[in-house]
């Protein structure tokens, strides 16, 4: 089946939508610290934060329970398309990175070192796919993934030119909430095999979903614990129906 042209590509404009928000906040704000590097950076910094917090569980968690997940959605004769849609996953966890990369880039008055950097992650993309293309579309999907990393290294040399943050402080930002990430996904995969077709798809997610919202605060008490505090506190306030609280713990965080 040709699903190239299907769902999949969906995947990629519901991850760029999911994006766009954190973009348009960010740019303004890192503009407006074009004359302050050091706050630019710190910015940077605690976007970094909530985008690993927020974004790479929930896309780890979508790739480990695609398995039911596609099917349900789209139909079962889209469940050759799972391994494709885990690998677009992936490729949204870096791209919720590069997101803060480029507005840092942009915001900091640097067009110009964007458009290099999105020419060189053009050319890196053709020579990448152009191997992958006779091994068919999960080959061409791993090739962009691939490509999408590697482009990791220049945009954080491009951040630390402009803001002093570096690379390793930035790689910093997400490793906590990205290990417990990978925690949560692991073992709500395992679930989800072990699973199979034993009880209905529905019930399946629901389960996994509330083993993956239990076993990823529980990780990321121990690898990232402020974070895990924060999010705790931001769940209660929303609890509690307390928006403006909410906007203020955000404000502070």
């Amino acid at each position: 089946m040709n699903y190239a042209d299907g769902q999949v590509p969906r995947v990629l404009i519901a991850t760029a939508l999911m994006l766009a928000p954190t973009y348009q906040v960010l740019m303004p704000g890192i503009s407006r610290l074009q004359a302050d590097r050091e706050a630019a950076g710190r910015l940077a910094d605690s976007i970094l934060r909530a985008a690993a917090v927020v974004g790479t569980p929930l896309l780890l968690g979508l790739a480990a329970v695609a398995s039911p997940l596609v099917p349900l959605l789209f139909g079962v004769h889209w469940a050759d398309a799972v391994p494709v849609a885990q690998l677009l996953m992936l490729l949204g966890v870096r791209a919720s990175m590069s997101t803060v990369q480029v507005a840092v880039v942009r915001g900091m008055g640097r067009p110009n070192w964007h458009l290099a950097g999105a020419a060189f992650g053009l050319a890196m993309t053709i020579a990448l796919t152009t191997a992958a293309i006779e091994h068919g579309l999960l080959a061409v999907t791993a090739a962009v993934v691939v490509k999408a990393f590697l482009m990791w290294a220049p945009y954080a040399w491009l951040v630390r030119r402009l803001t002093g943050l570096t690379a390793t402080q930035q790689a910093a930002a997400a490793t906590g909430p990205t290990l417990a990430a990978l925690i949560m996904a692991a073992c709500v995969f395992a679930f989800v095999q072990w699973v199979g077709d034993q009880i209905p798809a529905t019930a399946t997610l629901a389960l996994a979903i509330g083993l993956g919202a239990a076993l990823y605060l529980a990780a990321l008490a121990v690898f990232a614990p402020a974070a895990a505090a924060f999010v705790r506190a931001a769940l209660a306030t929303l609890a509690r129906g307390d928006m403006k609280g909410l906007r203020a713990l955000f404000a502070a965080g």
